[in-house]
C-alpha cells in the first residue's frame, strides 16, 4: 500500500494540479509511513530475545487505527498517547527502535494535521 500511495504522490506531483504548501504534508506523510515500516522491520529482526511489550504494541496499533481513520474521515488526528511502556527498562537497541518508531508516528500525525488544515483553508 505504500507504493500505491507512492505511485499516486508521484503522479501529483507530475501534474502539478497540487500548491507546494499542500504537496509537503503529502510527501512527508508518505515518506514517514515508509521509514516507519522499515523500523519496523528492524525491530523485528534485532538479535534480541525481548520482545516489543503487548502494550506497547497495541498504542502502536491504536495510534496507526486513529491515524488512518482520521484520513477516512478529512479530519484532523487525535494527539498521539505516550504510549504508557516504561522504555528505561528496555535494552538499549529495543528502546532505540521505539523511540524511532515513536518518532515516525509524530511526523505522521503532525504532516495529517497540517494536510488537514490547508485542505479546510
Amino acid at each position: 500500500r505504500i507504493g500505491n500511495a507512492d505511485v499516486s504522490l508521484q503522479r501529483l506531483v507530475a501534474e502539478r494540479t497540487l500548491a507546494e504548501h499542500e504537496l509537503e504534508p503529502l510527501i512527508t506523510l508518505v515518506l514517514y509511513l515508509r521509514r516507519f515500516c522499515w523500523s519496523a522491520i528492524a525491530l523485528a529482526s534485532l538479535p534480541s530475545p525481548e520482545v516489543m511489550p503487548e502494550p506497547l504494541v497495541q498504542a502502536f496499533d491504536g495510534a496507526l487505527e486513529e491515524l488512518a481513520l482520521a484520513l477516512r474521515e478529512h479530519r484532523p488526528p487525535r494527539e498521539l498517547s505516550t504510549m504508557g511502556v516504561d522504555t528505561a527498562a528496555m535494552e538499549p537497541l529495543l528502546r532505540g527502535q521505539v523511540a524511532r518508531l515513536t518518532q515516525h508516528l509524530q511526523v505522521v500525525h503532525d504532516a495529517e494535521a497540517r494536510l488537514v488544515f490547508h485542505h479546510a483553508a
